[in-house]
């Protein structure tokens, strides 16, 4: 997961990541804490929330004791980071969601699936800036007809048509 963030940090600042369950591991979780980007790393249940209320305290207790003075607190740090976000998650999945603006990939593969339909997955040029231009093109062209069919849906949901 550090790759694809160094990889997308090239880009500009990261203020978020989503991630799916695959993602979900303490590292993972701890790495973006340390970045300061927040995370939305669907959790695995690999805990009961009964179970992880009590846990957390004891994790707590030890960071507090061992904090500098064993090489141990920084992976007890990396699992309570992972065990509260995973206790966030277990009391209120939906909440959680909502809050994490998690589950919005599906706008933009929606996206990729029309366009991939009305131009298909290659391009007929073969030099790189007549490849970059191609795809521009058909973007500038799924944007065009994207808001022709919003235009002409607006318009007739006014005129009584549904």
């Amino acid at each position: 997961m550090d790759d694809l963030v160094d990889e997308a940090s090239e880009y500009g600042e990261i203020i978020g990541a989503s991630f799916d369950r695959g993602y979900d591991s303490k590292e993972n979780y701890w790495s973006l804490k340390q970045r300061g980007i927040k995370d939305a790393i669907k959790p695995r249940r690999t805990m009961e929330l009964s179970k992880l209320k009590n846990e957390i305290p004891k994790i707590k207790l030890k960071i507090n004791r061992w904090d500098g003075k064993n090489k141990s607190t920084v992976k007890l740090k990396q699992q309570l980071c992972r065990m509260e976000e995973l206790e966030y998650y277990l009391e209120d999945p939906e909440g959680w969601k909502k809050e994490k603006n998690y589950g919005q990939r599906w706008k933009s593969e929606v996206r990729f699936s029309v366009f991939k339909r009305k131009f298909g997955e290659s391009v007929f040029s073969k030099v790189m800036k007549a490849i970059q231009n191609e795809v521009m093109m058909k973007i500038n062209m799924m944007n065009k007809f994207t808001s022709i069919t919003i235009k002409a849906k607006k318009d007739s949901n006014c005129m009584g048509f549904t």
